[in-house]
């Protein structure tokens, strides 16, 4: 709704009371400011900018001459997420919400434990350019980059759904049966940057992979670490279908299968190398990617 932006955004807005009032829109129109309202995805875009903290052009941002968008995002309880399209790649919808894409002024007020998002536009010409957002716009401290308001940003993340390291967190001390059983939802989407997280110690991830139509796919790790091992189950997990091969020097593990419409099993698996199982070895977030071979 959109009496929310004035009241989360109001030390940085002009025009907002922190008891309630109005404010006036681009189109002559006003916005009701109150007490104990949120931000809501939509807000800055659908309102035709109106309720943004500084002046906001459509297009100053993601401009007709931009040529791909990266996202970033990492938080404390949330773990780390990505998405990264081209232009040409890029549904109207997505279009129409990074045009709304809106800077704000420096925060002055900081939490912790926000999630926090690095964007990062490509021109034709190869230059980029690099912004910074906070979940509610609050930032753990001054960002390292041109802040874009929270509003601003959500219509964008809300025409995707990815993977995050979150999801992949052991859940109970003690392992499930089977151990697929809560395994979460990862799509074929090829833009999607997958988080993963993985103890220290052995540990198996599952996920259920929806195929939609039958095309051959490529599965690889991105920012591995330790031994990681990739394998391809059917629905019930009692068929391999596919499994890396070993990798050396650093790389990370990759398959290809060609894959019927369904919903498949997906192993990801880490045995620590040489150290034991119990060593305290490396521990953190990775990304999985899921794109179709070309031929």
């Amino acid at each position: 709704m959109r009496i929310a932006n004035c009241i989360v955004l109001m030390i940085l807005a002009t025009g907002c009371s922190s008891t309630g009032g109005v404010a006036e829109t681009d189109d002559g129109g006003s916005v009701e400011a109150g007490d104990g309202a949120s931000v809501e995805a939509g807000d800055c875009g659908a309102a035709g900018d109106a309720g943004c903290p500084v002046p906001c052009i459509r297009g100053s941002v993601w401009k007709p001459t931009s040529a791909s968008v990266s996202l970033r995002s990492f938080g404390f309880f949330d773990g780390s997420s990505g998405y990264e399209r081209d232009r040409s790649s890029l549904t109207a919808e997505q279009i129409t919400a990074l045009e709304g894409l809106c800077p704000m002024e420096p925060p002055t007020r900081f939490a912790t434990d926000a999630v926090h998002y690095t964007i990062e536009i490509t021109d034709q010409d190869g230059s980029r350019a690099e912004y910074s957002a906070a979940q509610n716009d609050w930032f753990e401290g001054a960002p390292q980059h041109p802040a874009i308001a929270y509003a601003s940003l959500a219509p964008f993340l809300g025409t995707f759904k990815c993977l995050s390291a979150t999801q992949t967190r052991p859940r109970t001390p003690e392992p499930v049966t089977p151990p697929w059983r809560d395994a979460p939802d990862v799509s074929v989407d090829p833009a999607c940057r997958n988080g993963i997280f993985m103890p220290y110690k052995c540990h198996q991830v599952w996920l259920k992979l929806n195929v939609p139509v039958a095309a051959s796919h490529r599965l690889a790790l991105e920012r591995c670490y330790e031994t990681l091992d990739l394998a391809v189950f059917t629905a019930d997990g009692m068929t391999k279908l596919a499994a890396s091969d070993p990798v050396t020097g650093g790389a990370c593990a990759a398959l290809r299968h060609a894959f019927e419409a369904g919903t498949y099993l997906v192993r990801v698996d880490k045995t620590n190398g040489d150290a034991s199982c119990d060593a305290g070895t490396q521990a953190g977030d990775f990304f999985l990617r899921v794109g179709p071979v070309t031929p």
